[in-house]
């Protein structure tokens, strides 16, 4: 593969990915691949070009981006913006799947100047988004040009306006409050009624304040809250899926394989295999 130096950092031109590449498919504006990276294999510093999203499939990698380290896991969705130069470790194998943006259809969406740094996304809507972008790439008919067009349309503006919300709005005292209580007893039963009251707040207020600065639903929040908390269950093969799905307060194993998917984009059981 060939790049373009700048000092120490490798400049990726379109299309330019360390790894290797299993498929891709392009379509109006968007480039879409699925990458595999060897186990151990670590890139040179590096910057794309151009701005794309990668939400990992299998595996884990260290991201080195200045001076912070980010652990990437199954599941995790990011946003790379044209220029960010980092460097990637990968301690399995490694797939990966990239959006990349061309720049007329990411000028249109990030005309706020919303789209400036890296990302870690996890707003449920927005990676729920990338599952079925994922699903129409993995299995294309006569009309996923179309349907992977306008997801991939969606998933940006629906990025950028998130992130416009969350730098114009300021975080109310009492919405951390309610953020702190979730994650202590997302495991019990609680409602939008209680913690309302505990916080001197309309419900309906506070279910639209909770989703303006978090970008999801108070039901959304604990669910993901509790799902993370399944995938350390999961690594221990001594725990069942039906007694991890009652543990996490899901009705039943299939009503948490649902929820699960949902969120990760694979089932308990392929997450259980792949870790």
């Amino acid at each position: 593969m060939s790049s373009g130096e700048q000092g120490n950092v490798a400049l990726m031109n379109s299309g330019q990915f360390f790894g290797r590449n299993a498929k891709s498919f392009c379509v109006s504006g968007f480039r879409l691949v699925e990458n595999l990276y060897g186990k151990n294999s670590v890139t040179p510093q590096h910057a794309h070009t151009r701005p794309h999203f990668c939400w990992v499939l299998q595996g884990q990698y260290c991201e080195v981006i200045g001076s912070k380290t980010f652990e990437r896991k199954p599941s995790t969705l990011m946003f790379l913006p044209a220029g960010v130069a980092h460097t990637e470790s990968h301690n399995s194998m490694v797939r990966s799947f990239l959006i990349e943006l061309e720049p007329s259809r990411f000028e249109i969406a990030n005309q706020e100047r919303s789209l400036t740094s890296p990302l870690s996304i996890q707003k449920s809507e927005i990676v729920e988004l990338i599952a079925q972008l994922h699903l129409e790439f993995s299995q294309p008919d006569a009309w996923s040009a179309l349907v992977i067009e306008a997801l991939a349309i969606e998933l940006l503006a629906i990025t950028a306006r998130h992130v416009q919300r969350r730098k114009t709005a300021e975080l109310p005292k009492w919405v951390m409050q309610i953020k702190n209580r979730l994650h202590d007893e997302f495991l019990s039963p609680i409602s939008l009624e209680q913690l309302a009251r505990e916080v001197g707040r309309n419900p309906s207020h506070v279910a639209r304040v909770f989703r303006l600065h978090f970008g999801m639903s108070i039901g959304q929040h604990v669910r993901q809250l509790r799902i993370e908390y399944a995938k350390n269950l999961l690594r221990d093969k001594r725990n069942s899926i039906a007694d991890i799905a009652l543990q996490c307060g899901f009705a039943d194993q299939a009503h948490f394989s649902r929820c699960f998917q949902k969120v990760t984009g694979m089932t308990p059981s392929a997450f259980r295999r792949e870790v």
